[in-house]
Formats: structure tokens, C-alpha cells, sequence
């Protein structure tokens, strides 16, 4: 969110300012905890960005992480995954649909890093479909449709910039939760017509 902020605000804007001062001070809490280990607030800063790089260089060259990671490392690594596809799936799919979230979401994860976090392997019919519906709607879009009049990103922005986030996993299980109920309803309703139509030709 802080970065689509940046993107739009530019970078000499109060707000992107703010932005990067707060992110500054979350790196310096960290080099804070380990006193003695960096000269100075700068240095830890860096250590951290360079941190991330190195992480993103070394699976990419696929250094053997495993063989220098402990079990409770591990452990946390595959909780720490699936509480990102969890969250992605409550966000998007009503609870009868989270398989499906769950499968897009694996679909376009790389096989080592599924097996590495023990996240599962996704359908292969429905990673087929995910696929091939994806496809269609990228070439529907550019070919058929007509460009936008407003950008999709400064949309999207506006609808993010209006939520709480502090309050967002509140109102997802409060939609979810009605979600399911009329969920519920529809397929009693869906029975209780099935059963009454049976009844009705025995009669006859």
C-alpha cells in the first residue's frame, strides 16, 4: 500500500515523507535491539536491505537452504505460509469457495518453494482451468474491450485507501459470516424444494 502511495503522491510528497520515516523507524528498532553491532542507525538500515537481497539472490541461484535450516525454523516457515494463503482466501472467497483461492495461489508458486514450505500441490485439473480462464480474460481485455476511462491502479488505490486496516479482518469475518448463512439458506432452500417435488410426482 505504502508504495502504490509513493507511486502516485511522488517522492518529494508530504505524505511519501511520512511514509518513509515511519518504515525508518521500524528498521531502527531493529538494529536497536543488538546494541554494539552496527555504528550507526544508517548502517543497520542497509544491513537489513541487503538482508532481503541476498534472500531473493540466493533461492534464485538455488543455494541449499534446507541443509542449513533447522526444524523450528521450518516450522515456522510453512505456519508463516499458510497464514498467507489462508489470508488471501478469507480476503477474496466466501469459506465453500477457499479451495479455489487456495489452488490460485499455489498454481503460480514455484514447486520448490511449495515443497519446501509443505504447502501442498494444487488440483491439476483446476490449476488447467485457473490457467486457461486467466488467459481468456487477458486476451478478452486486450482485444475486445475498450481501454478504461479512469486507470485500474488509481481505482484500486481509492477502494484500499478507504479501509481501516486495523478493522479489516473484523468486517471479512462479518461479510463472510453472512456469507455462509445465506449459503446455508439457499442449500436448505434447494432440499426442501427437491424433497417437496418428489413428493409432488409420487402423488401424481
Amino acid at each position: 500500500m505504502s508504495e502504490l502511495s509513493w507511486v502516485f503522491q511522488g517522492s518529494t510528497a508530504p505524505e511519501t515523507a511520512k511514509d518513509i520515516s515511519r518504515i525508518n523507524k521500524i528498521h531502527s528498532g531493529v538494529w536497536k535491539r543488538k546494541p554494539g553491532t552496527f555504528s550507526s542507525v544508517w548502517e543497520g538500515k542497509m544491513t537489513i536491505v541487503g538482508i532481503s537481497y541476498f534472500d531473493t539472490w540466493a533461492r534464485r541461484v538455488d543455494i541449499p537452504y534446507e541443509e542449513q535450516t533447522t526444524p523450528e525454523q521450518k516450522q515456522i516457515g510453512a505456519e508463516t505460509a499458510e497464514y498467507f494463503v489462508q489470508g488471501f482466501c478469507d480476503f477474496w472467497f466466501p469459506s465453500f469457495l477457499q479451495f479455489i483461492g487456495r489452488d490460485i495461489i499455489l498454481t503460480f508458486i514455484p514447486w520448490q518453494c511449495r515443497r519446501r514450505q509443505r504447502m501442498g500441490q494444487p488440483n491439476w485439473l483446476r490449476t488447467r482451468l485457473i490457467k486457461l480462464v486467466i488467459k481468456v480474460y487477458y486476451d478478452v481485455h486486450d482485444y475486445l474491450l475498450s481501454d478504461p476511462a479512469e486507470p485500474n491502479m488509481a481505482y484500486f488505490r481509492e477502494q484500499v485507501a478507504r479501509i481501516d486496516l486495523s478493522t479489516a479482518d473484523h468486517h471479512i469475518r462479518k461479510k463472510r459470516g453472512l456469507q455462509d448463512g445465506l449459503f446455508k439458506l439457499f442449500v436448505l432452500a434447494l432440499l426442501i424444494g427437491i424433497i417437496f417435488c418428489n413428493c409432488f410426482r409420487r402423488r401424481e
